[in-house]
């Protein structure tokens, strides 16, 4: 699993770095590291560096992220391009903690 921690959110830098999203471990590592979080995140297409930046309400961080790219019934425009380059990342670019 390629996972690449950046820090704490600091203005605006990426807390963390996800790639290899079709792999189970890279799943299981953005559940536990995004639980009960909310906050925005971007989607990259490392092929032609096209992005796509979302945000999560409360505890809902991991839902987008199974509903772009594993379930694909997020935004459309991902899910053609995931099945299409399948080289992609995931940053989430800010996070709020519950509580």
């Amino acid at each position: 699993m390629e996972m690449e921690k950046l820090g704490e959110a600091d203005e605006g830098a990426p807390v963390y770095v996800y790639e290899n999203l079709n792999l189970e471990d890279t799943r299981k590592q953005i559940l536990n590291d995004t639980r009960g979080l909310s906050g925005i995140y971007m989607i990259v297409n490392k092929t032609t560096k096209d992005y796509y930046i979302g945000s999560a309400a409360t505890n809902r961080f991991y839902a987008r992220f199974r509903n772009h790219v594993i379930n694909f019934t997020g935004s459309k425009i991902v899910k053609l391009a995931i099945k299409k380059y399948d080289f992609f990342t995931i940053t989430p670019l800010s996070r709020e903690g519950v509580g």
